[in-house]
């Protein structure tokens, strides 16, 4: 992303991850700062595969196993906060909706290496389909998501690394789940995914750290059913992911959100690509 617009480059230098994310397939990716690398945490199918963590290195193009996580799960929520990786909720083996919380640090930014997964005090409440989001005051946020009956949910929890406790935060304005999320300058900024009837969402809503409040903002100038979404330089830029018609992918343009005028506005490009798993900042 630069001042004069997107470009579309084949390799790209990333910076800095604004978009935990919770996806289609069931694993959960985040980027670390330090030791620019990509962690890939869980499985899309735990009863066959391992509760695997693994790290890919961008400048070295290398890809690297870590430690298997405690607990086997997919349709989580995964954030890096500092040094910490943290995984949260999601399904289990049998599809069992979790609780579970499990957090990893990276201890070598040359090598990206994690140590072994610690349990932390579990989520209020079970849920799949969540997304995470990281404040500037040292905490992280599980949004949303599916309760054990399937119900979409609104509710919003936040967790203290200081006190390494969870406590209640006014919920989302609209009940969702499997949403694009991202924080920019003290704020969550939550869109789309799929809502309590199972139909999809064009809403976009913020939430203030400071004050604790949700605010409805501009929709979407369309329904977005997977994607994601990053914040830069005043704007959201949400990439969708494309859409199955007639037993062919049609690619969807690029949305640009300009958060000063509540304004939304479509970029004639597209991202033709099967399903979008990671979106970062690069330098120039």
């Amino acid at each position: 992303v630069s001042e004069a617009g997107l470009k579309r480059i084949d390799q790209v230098d990333c910076r800095e991850f604004k978009c935990p994310i919770s996806t289609s397939n069931g694993f959960g990716y985040c980027y670390h700062f330090a030791s620019r690398s990509v962690y890939m945490v869980g499985s899309p199918n735990p009863s066959q595969h391992p509760a695997k963590a693994e790290c890919f290195r961008l400048n070295a193009h290398t890809q690297l196993s870590g430690p298997m996580l405690r607990q086997a799960r997919k349709e989580h929520g995964t954030v890096c906060l500092g040094d910490f990786i943290i995984a949260a909720g999601g399904k289990g083996i049998n599809d069992e909706v979790l609780s579970s919380v499990e957090m990893s640090q990276v201890q070598d930014t040359q090598k990206a290496g994690i140590c072994n997964w610690q349990l932390v005090e579990a989520l209020p409440r079970a849920t799949y389909g969540n997304s995470m989001a990281t404040s500037i005051y040292g905490s992280f946020f599980s949004l949303g998501g599916a309760d054990s009956m399937g119900t979409v949910v609104s509710w919003v929890f936040q967790f203290e690394l200081k006190t390494g406790r969870w406590s209640d935060c006014s919920p989302m304005n609209q009940a969702r789940a499997f949403f694009m999320c991202c924080s920019y300058r003290g704020k969550v900024f939550v869109a789309g995914g799929m809502g309590s009837d199972n139909n999809l969402l064009q809403s976009l809503e913020v939430y203030d750290v400071s004050t604790n409040k949700w605010t409805m903002l501009a929709q979407m100038p369309k329904t977005v059913a997977r994607g994601q979404m990053m914040a830069t330089q005043g704007k959201l830029i949400v990439f969708p992911c494309p859409m199955k018609r007639s037993a062919k992918l049609s690619y969807e343009p690029i949305l640009i959100y300009q958060i000063d005028q509540d304004e939304w506005q479509v970029d004639a490009q597209v991202l033709d690509l099967p399903n979008v798993q990671l979106v970062a900042l690069t330098d120039d």
